[in-house]
């Protein structure tokens, strides 16, 4: 069933939808390599509840990075254009 496909790190898009969940295939992938470890390492399905705890968890951490990094090249594109002003 999805959820056993989702709990083992098989899940589809169709599976995550039956659950309740819209992903894009991207973060599909993100999930479904975490889901993985979590059940090799406890050697069973996950409920619901702990899919979506663990998908909210990876998206908030996956968030994070990418506004670390476009604030990064925000800054990079600041410091280039004052830099290219004073030359």
């Amino acid at each position: 069933n999805a959820l056993s496909k989702i709990s083992r790190g098989n899940g589809t898009s169709n599976n995550y939808q039956l659950i309740g969940m819209k992903l894009e295939s991207k973060k599909i992938k993100i999930i479904n390599s975490v889901l993985e470890c979590v059940y090799k390492r406890d050697k069973r399905d996950l409920s619901v509840g702990d899919i979506i705890n663990i998908s909210e968890n990876i998206m908030d951490n996956f968030m994070a990075i990418n506004n670390s990094s476009d604030e990064k090249s925000k800054r990079k594109l600041i410091i280039t254009d004052s830099l290219e002003r004073e030359a």
